[in-house]
């Protein structure tokens, strides 16, 4: 079985982000290559893409980074099936990515995605207490 290594997030706390990066990619080839063996590979490759993608926002590379958020989503498919926190997160990511873009738009539209499923994966009344707990 094959499993994600801290390797690099241990690269990255140390500043290195092109090893950290090499080292997802080497994940990401890995992911692509078992894939057809192991369905449970396609969460493993959504997190990784997740973590490439922030590696690109460091480096304020938010055309990378929204690429990845947007394979990582089409792994999750719809997110009505699959694991809808983690597409939550993932639609939230990006649209932070597109805000930083000065895709406006796009954020909200992204933002609203992710609260209406948000709202789905845990009840009506989660986002109004979510809208409560904030200032």
């Amino acid at each position: 079985r094959i499993v994600r290594t801290p390797a690099h997030t241990q690269t990255r706390k140390e500043g290195n982000n092109a090893e950290a990066e090499a080292c997802l990619n080497r994940a990401m080839a890995l992911c692509d290559t078992y894939k057809k063996y192991d369905a449970s590979l396609n969460v493993l490759a959504v997190r990784t893409l997740n973590d490439l993608a922030e590696i690109h926002s460091s480096r304020s590379d938010f055309s990378q980074a929204a690429e990845c958020y947007h394979q990582a989503l089409t792994l999750l498919g719809s997110g009505y099936d699959g694991d809808k926190l983690l597409t939550c997160s993932i639609l939230t990511r990006l649209a932070e990515t597109h805000a930083k873009r000065g895709s406006t738009a796009l954020s909200r539209d992204y933002q609203k995605r992710a609260m209406a499923l948000y709202a789905l994966a845990k009840g009506p009344t989660a986002m109004l207490r979510f809208n409560q707990s904030q200032p």
